[in-house]
């Protein structure tokens, strides 16, 4: 995601430092989905009123229309915080690790849980943060901070507002993170958690992460503001985290249907959430998903939806890809990609009707027809992933872009115009 065939701004940071949002800033101009401005507002998922804090300009907007072909760009996206989200947060990036990425088509944001750190938090270890990248106008909005605070050594505590504003504790979101379109939210359950409480926290917080971990939590962009079912969730199926672990759990709205369906890490567990009534059943899968991996054939996961299909699709941590069906409650296996290192993300490219992945490099890109069931590979250029751990990866739908969000610190933002 190197060998850009435009120039590339050098970045500027201003004296609040931006971490994990390494490379090249690229400046080109605006397209797509609106202003900064616009795409912050209230209606946006910013509190109502207020000015947005700009913390680093970045690389500034990027026209699309103006991408190589077929080739992995690293940007620098500026650095926005919300009204209400202290003005002195700084990004951790490593927390954004065991997590995954959604997409927002309204704003044309790729949002995911980030690591921050500012007066209150200290965290540097799991995620506590709304975030949206905007692709074309190229920044990232810190939308919401948890009202948590502490750190994982001197325990976490309650900030003063949890009472009126309750939010999920700190975690590892995992790949139980999905943006429901019709309703404009987030939904959000289990994830690992479990250092946010040590001997020195409250039992206030502790019956606080307790109550947490039993809630279906959802996160609505109209007023940036969380609700939740309390005792509600999958527990009152399995209330034993040795029958259904916490980690590497998956969710995923299922379009049409207003329901989330909710799969375990072993791929043996289901449910089903209807956001109509707010109730949860259990729709156990009638089979195994495909490979043979000890710790669960979903474990380390990442997944996608064919909305042509109406099917989940997986890339497993050895690469393997299948599918779930939520309507037979059914896998079903789909060719391997060849020649593919490391583990990744998926996406599916809606307007082209293809699946992408990424390996360690970007010439391990492979494009999946699931109309031939064919794999071809593409020679993304000479940018290095490895240093990205798990590289999450979302379609802009607008603008016909895949952008790549790292995992760790350090890691690059990516974008990727594709074309046949």
């Amino acid at each position: 995601m190197q060998r850009p065939k435009f120039f590339l701004s050098l970045v500027v940071l201003f004296s609040v430092s931006l971490s994990g949002c390494g490379g090249a800033g690229a400046d080109m101009g605006t397209s797509g989905h609106g202003s900064m401005a616009d795409s912050s507002s209230a209606g946006s998922g910013g509190s109502s009123g207020g000015t947005v804090t700009v913390v680093s300009p970045g690389g500034g907007p990027v026209d699309v229309s103006q991408l190589p072909i077929n080739e992995w760009v690293a940007v620098t996206p500026g650095v926005e915080l919300a009204p209400g989200v202290a003005t002195d947060t700084t990004l951790t990036g490593n927390a954004r690790n065991y997590g995954n990425t959604t997409y927002r088509p309204m704003s044309g944001e790729i949002v995911y849980y980030e690591g921050i750190q500012d007066s209150n938090h200290d965290i540097d270890y799991y995620a506590d943060a709304i975030a949206g990248w905007d692709i074309d106008q190229n920044r990232i909005l810190i939308r919401k901070v948890t009202n948590w605070g502490g750190s994982l050594y001197s325990g976490g505590y309650l900030l003063n507002n949890f009472s009126d504003d309750p939010t999920p504790s700190p975690r590892h979101v995992y790949d139980a993170f999905t943006y429901v379109p019709n309703r404009d939210l987030i939904a959000l359950i289990l994830g690992a958690n479990s250092k946010m409480v040590s001997s020195s926290s409250s039992q206030a917080a502790r019956d606080a992460l307790n109550t947490d971990n039993k809630s279906t939590w959802l996160y609505h962009f109209s007023d940036s503001s969380w609700d939740r079912r309390i005792d509600n969730n999958i527990r009152q199926f399995w209330p034993s985290q040795y029958d259904v672990s916490p980690y590497e759990s998956h969710l995923h709205y299922w379009p049409g249907h207003d329901k989330l369906i909710f799969l375990d890490s072993y791929g043996t567990h289901g449910a089903q959430y209807d956001l109509a009534t707010r109730k949860w059943t259990e729709t156990t899968p009638v089979n195994s998903p495909p490979g043979n991996v000890a710790a669960g054939n979903l474990y380390n996961a990442l997944s996608t939806w064919d909305r042509k299909r109406d099917r989940w699709v997986f890339r497993s941590d050895n690469s393997n890809l299948f599918f779930y069906d939520p309507a037979t409650r059914k896998y079903s296996d789909l060719p391997d990609p060849p020649g593919l290192s490391g583990s990744g993300d998926i996406t599916y490219m809606s307007d082209v009707d293809k699946y992408l992945v990424v390996g360690l490099n970007g010439s391990e890109t492979w494009i999946f027809d699931p109309t031939t069931n064919q794999w071809s590979q593409i020679d993304g250029g000479a940018a290095d992933f490895s240093g990205g751990h798990e590289r999450y990866v979302e379609y802009d739908d607008t603008t016909g872009v895949v952008g790549m969000v790292p995992a760790v610190l350090g890691g690059r933002f990516y974008l990727f115009r594709y074309a046949q």
